[in-house]
């Protein structure tokens, strides 16, 4: 909604949203929803995107594969699957690239965004595979945002990342500044600044801040 505001104008943006909301008034009923309660007996397992991309072939086998089990699926707030299942889940060997791979929020950057300024989706598939299986992100976030608008909200996640430029020898280069030890939004803390590292050298820097978790 913000690069709609942006192309079109505040007036504009503000009367198109009221007009909407009017529209929509006029038409939608109240639900009447009953949520059940949890017993706890249920088993989840955590797929994992990269950027929340997920190919037509592997959402068809997540699909089929939560329909064989009798299985829930939930969409999480880190580009994540969930599934729920009464009994353990067999996961077939095509979906278990999206197992124990880090907790990544990564916007799109620069690839379809006018504010990005480094690729985010390359950042966040680099150090999903460098750092897929690594004990010390267990329940970590590392939040990757293409600018210093922080769309992912980088400056509160265990890590965060923000796209800078770095011209090194007359040439721009892509580059993250670093900040540490934000607390995911549960209180006001913020991540520290730390250096800005090039985005070539990103995976060697966030493996050594990893040995901080140990």
């Amino acid at each position: 909604m913000r690069h709609i505001r942006q192309r079109i104008g505040d007036e504009a943006f503000r009367v198109l949203l009221q007009d909407h909301l009017q529209q929509q008034k006029g038409t939608t009923q109240p639900l009447d929803l009953t949520l059940g309660k949890g017993d706890g007996q249920w088993h989840r397992v955590t797929l994992q995107t990269i950027g929340g991309e997920l190919s037509t072939q592997a959402a068809k086998r997540i699909a089929e594969t939560a329909e064989a089990a009798n299985a829930q699926i939930r969409i999480d707030l880190h580009h994540g699957l969930l599934l729920y299942s009464r009994k353990p889940l067999q996961l077939p060997q095509q979906l278990q690239e999206f197992v124990n791979r880090p907790r990544i929020v990564a916007c799109p950057g620069n690839r379809t965004c006018r504010n990005g300024l480094v690729d985010c989706l390359q950042a966040a598939a680099r150090l999903s595979a460098a750092l897929k299986d690594d004990a010390n992100l267990e329940n970590k976030t590392i939040a990757i945002s293409g600018c210093p608008n922080h769309c992912a909200h980088s400056p509160v996640a265990d890590i965060g990342l923000a796209g800078r430029l770095k011209t090194i020898d007359g040439q721009r280069q892509e580059a993250f500044q670093v900040l540490l030890g934000g607390d995911n939004g549960r209180s006001a803390k913020l991540g520290e600044p730390m250096e800005t590292v090039l985005a070539a050298e990103l995976c060697c820097k966030v493996s050594e801040i990893l040995v901080q978790f140990r």
